[in-house]
Formats: structure tokens, sequence, C-alpha cells
């Protein structure tokens, strides 16, 4: 089988024949005994997979470069044609990207009767032409919409589909290759159960054509995976002092916390990447949902050289997925761009990236203080405090946000920056005024721990164990009533949920704040103590401390409260309930309102702005 291209633009004889996209095969070694063990970390912007073979002490990326579709005669264009159009001149050693692009006006959304190869494709390093009959949707892990269903579906039939036929090229019959998937703890039931069924679905239509699959299950969740990982890389050993992981992503941040041989926490938050670059969860008008910041620093971007004609693909693919609402994967395709490498680093002197600091800082601020509190509801052990801890890794995707309150320089160590972040994380244990703030260590391979921990052959049980410890604080002082109460009851800061809680919708209008000041404006007043400490980064720390000051002054609690309590009923709506951290949840509906402070005139002239790029 073969692409042929044809053009009948000026033809008087017939159309002229341009050339094929012609499969590179080679032939397949005979099937043998071989088995793998493949996990797949679906992420919200993107999705990474690592490979296991049997026998093998280590799983590695997956990477099928021997896969192509070369054209005989491939240029620029005719290369960025193919990324476009999703049959790519090279499939790198990289994540795939989470999303689709597909028809506008599907014949039908059922993946068993639909030709999704022909109708839906998955950008795998970011090109997308843009084109009217042809339409981006990111962020489908996360999804509530049962249109978009079929698109996940879609995404896991054809990463399904490439691991098979790199099984059959290396001689690994399809049933021999088992998938391990992972999700947030801060998934519900019923959003673990809806990711299950699209896992079968997937795997189901590939059985009709004769493909079956191994087991594909889900046997620990991502803070499990990431701490594997971790843990098999000697970071974290199997005895002393306590260690923690935050692994950044896109939707959540899961939280890991091992010490004296044994896992001391596990958690996972609702707050990520799409808080920082994503759309507004919540906006009166379809308009206000662009995240502001975004849409400056892409107009930033067009007037700063991504118009010239060097960058043309790169220009057209933010066009799309800016005029497709996916502000979230503008941002991480353009930072992926040669435009950033070259011209990104000047954005770091303008104004713009400044209040985008004040927001990054905020946004790291509240995880290392939400893991203090999650410290501080643990018992004491032995003398001193057993529960401070010596290391702080920041991992995940969104563990490179933490650059951005440099100059962008990945080179450069923002020793301050760390020391400050584990300044928050001692007020958020409430530690001696002597204790020593943990190291806080930036992986140096985002986004690919929870796929090498889903394969990781790790020895020490210990991993695994449960405990009280390993549910959700609630992360503020209340009285409420969740899904296993008869009537409501007083909770602290530091309790957790059981593993069969849920604050039901229904119960979302009767929760209470019982305790003042709220652990959020304790948190506020040490983030204005810590941002005075960064002067010698810029004199426009100054001036974050002073915005920092002036917007804190305006909230009240009733203001954070009544802002918390609607943010939570759309939560507990779209989840069927809701398990985690109100400090968390505070912490990011008080970043959208800083959002909306430090960016006011964008939002009115977003609409313009995106005429002029």
């Amino acid at each position: 089988e073969a692409f042929e291209i044809l053009s009948t633009v000026g033809a008087s004889g017939g159309a002229e024949h341009l050339g094929l996209v012609l499969p590179r095969y080679r032939a397949p070694r005979a099937p043998g005994p071989d088995r793998w063990r493949v996990g797949i970390d679906f992420g919200t912007s993107n999705t990474v997979v690592s490979i296991r073979p049997q026998g093998a002490t280590a799983p590695e990326i997956f990477g099928v470069s021997d896969l192509t579709l070369p054209l005989t005669k491939a240029d620029a264009l005719s290369r960025s044609l193919l990324d476009a159009y999703f049959l790519p001149h090279e499939i790198r050693a990289a994540p795939f990207g989470t999303a689709v692009v597909h028809f506008k006006h599907l014949p039908t959304l059922n993946i068993m009767s639909e030709r999704v190869g022909v109708r839906v494709n998955i950008p795998f390093n970011g090109h997308v032409e843009s084109d009217d009959q042809n339409r981006v949707v990111g962020d489908l892990k996360w999804s509530t919409d049962s249109n978009r269903h079929f698109l996940s579906a879609a995404f896991l039939r054809h990463l399904l589909s490439v691991i098979i036929a790199q099984a059959v090229q290396s001689g690994v019959r399809p049933d021999a290759v088992s998938v391990a998937w992972a999700h947030p703890r801060a998934f519900t039931p019923s959003q673990v159960a809806q990711m299950r069924a699209l896992w079968e679905q997937a795997a189901a239509s590939l059985r009709e054509h004769g493909m079956k699959l191994g087991p594909i299950s889900e046997e620990v969740d991502e803070s499990r995976a990431v701490l594997r990982h971790f843990f098999n890389a000697g970071l974290f050993g199997s005895a002393g002092a306590v260690g923690a992981i935050i692994d950044v992503g896109g939707g959540t941040s899961d939280v890991a916390i091992y010490g004296r041989g044994t896992t001391i926490a596990l958690d996972s938050v609702m707050l990520g990447g799409r808080n920082l670059t994503g759309r507004r969860l919540q906006a009166a008008t379809a308009g206000a949902q662009h995240n502001p910041f975004v849409r400056e620093l892409i107009e930033w971007a067009f007037a700063h050289q991504l118009s010239d004609p060097v960058y043309r693909v790169e220009a057209a693919a933010i066009r799309k997925y800016m005029e497709d609402d996916q502000d979230h994967l503008a941002f991480s395709y353009l930072l992926q761009t040669d435009w950033f490498s070259r011209h990104g680093q000047k954005f770091s002197g303008d104004d713009a990236c400044h209040r985008f600091q004040a927001m990054v800082f905020y946004f790291f601020g509240a995880l290392f203080y939400h893991v203090g509190l999650s410290l501080r509801g643990l018992p004491r052990t032995g003398e001193g405090d057993s529960r401070l801890p010596y290391l702080v890794m920041l991992a995940g995707n969104g563990s490179q946000y933490l650059h951005w309150l440099t100059d962008l320089t990945p080179a450069l160590r923002p020793t301050a920056f760390h020391a400050a972040l584990g300044r928050l994380l001692l007020r958020g244990l409430d530690a001696a005024e002597d204790a020593v703030p943990p190291r806080v260590q930036l992986t140096s391979e985002p986004k690919r721990e929870v796929a090498l921990g889903l394969v990781a052959a790790v020895q020490s049980m210990s991993l695994d164990e449960n405990g009280a410890a390993h549910q959700p604080i609630i992360g503020e002082s209340v009285r409420a009533r969740l899904s296993t109460d008869a009537a409501p009851r007083a909770f602290d800061a530091t309790a957790r949920f059981a593993s069969h809680d849920l604050l039901e919708p229904g119960q979302v209008a009767g929760l209470e704040w019982t305790v003042s000041p709220m652990e959020i404006e304790r948190f506020h007043d040490a983030l204005q103590l810590e941002t005075r400490t960064l002067a010698d980064h810029g004199t426009h720390w100054n001036e974050i401390a002073a915005r920092y000051r002036g917007f804190f002054g305006q909230l009240d609690q009733r203001e954070i409260q009544n802002a918390a309590r609607t943010r939570l009923q759309y939560l507990a709506n779209a989840g069927n309930g809701f398990r985690g951290s109100l400090f968390v949840l505070e912490a990011s509906t008080v970043l959208d309102f800083m959002m909306s402070e430090l960016f006011a005139g964008e939002a009115a002239a977003g609409q313009a702005a995106q005429v002029r790029v």
C-alpha cells in the first residue's frame, strides 16, 4: 500500500505525479517467547510510553524511528505536511502529544464502527495545519464530555496499535504484551471507571481485527509509580530520613513521601500546569475562558520574529491551537519550537513575564505548603522532629515552570527560590524556627518518571504498603457531612478522607469553615515574607511582593470561601463527588483571581489580540 501525491493544478494532460509515501517495513522477526511489559502515562498534554522486555532490569522510553513513512523526495514543506496529516517523517523518542485532530462532522461517534485512522489522527510532535474542516481537541484525560470519550478511545487505540506494530517487528506476539497504566489519586471512582472503560474499548476494537493484547491493568496510581521510579534510581533508600516527591502534571500534582523504610504518605491534588497556562475553568462567556497570559505571550511572540517566514510551520500550528481553544497545548508547543530556543529568553525581561512569575511562585509555594500540611498530620517518632524532609524532588512536565522564576535559562540553578520554597514547606509543617529547609532538586527527565515507574522491577514491597496517611488531607478546619455520614462532623486541617469518603454534590452547600485565620491566609502571610528575600534576582521581585500585599489585602475570608465553594460544586458535579485538599482548592481559586488581576486588560482585549495574531 502507498499514499500517492498528485497535483491537479495547471496539468494539461492530467494529474502530475509528485511522489509516494512508502511504508518502510523491515521483515519482522519470527514470533518467539519474549514478553513485554509496557507502561503508559496517559497525560494531559502529552503521553509517554516505556517498555521493559522480559528479563531486562530497566525499562526504556519508547521510540519507533524504524517505523517511518518517508517521501521519495522530501523537503521542509513535504515533511511539515506529513506532520500535519500525521504520517510523520520521524517518530521521535519523545512523548506523544495527547491531542487528536478530527473532522468536525464525524459520521459516527462509535470507535467500533468509525474508521478512525482516516477521520481521527494523533499529532506526534505538535505540527498541525490550519484547516476549517479539522479541529484539535486536547485535555482528553480529564474530559467529561461524552462526545470526547470517542476521541480518547481513538487516541488510546492508535497508541496501542503503534505498540503492537513495534512488538510484532521485534518478534513479540501481541498477546505477550501486557500494559500498565495509572491514574491520579485525585480521580474519583467514577472517573477511574470511565478511564478503565476507555482502555477496554480501545483493546476490544483491536481484538475485532485479530490483535489480542495481553492484560491491561492499573495496578498502581501515579503517586506510587513515580515513587517506584525514584526508589530504583537510588534517590530514596530503604532506610533513612524522609524525602518527598512532587510530580507536577497538567491537571494534578501527585505527592509521595517516603522514609524510614516505608511509604509514609501518598496524595494527589488538583493543581497542575493547566492552572497556569490552560483555559479558565469557569467564566461568564466562552471568550473569557481564554488564558490571558498565554494570549499575551503569543502576541509578543508574533511581534518578535514568530511571524517571519522561517517559522511558518510553527506559526501555523500555534494559530490552529489557539483557534481551537487549546491554550495549554499552544503554550507547550511554543516552548518546543526553534523560535523559542532562539528568541524566547528575551521575554524574561517583559513585564508580562514578571506578572506570570508572581503566579508561578504562588503555584509552587502552595504545593510546598500543602506537602508541609500533609507532614504536619503525621506522628513524631524518636528524638527531634522525625517528619522533617531532607529532600523534595520536583518531577513531571510541570516542574519545568520553575525555570520561569529566573530568566528562562534552564542551566541557571535558582537556589534562592529553592530555599524559599523549602521554608514554605516548613511553614505548612509548623516546624520549629531553627528547622533546616529541605534540599530541592529538579528532575533531569521531566515527564518520564511515571511511565518508567509503571514497569520498574521494584525489590522493596514496602513501597506498596497501605496506611492511613495514603488518603488526601482535607487541608482546612471545616465542618462537613461526607458521603458516609448521617450528620455533619468536624475535621481539622490535617485530617484525612477515608478511602470510601466523598464530598458529594448535594453536601457542598453545607460545608463550613471553623477556624480563623484559614490555612490559605497563613500561607499568604508566609508567601509575602519569602518574596521579600528574592530581590537579588531582580528589582521586579520587590514589585511582586507589593502586588501580593495589595492583592491579598483585598481578599476576605467570605470571598475566598464562597469562590472555593462555587469551584468545589463544579468539581463535585463533574466527578460525582470530591475528595481532596480544600487548601489546594482555595489556592487554585485565588490563582484564578490573581490571573484576572494581573492580566486584567488582556481578557477584554483577547478577541482583538486573536485577530492581530
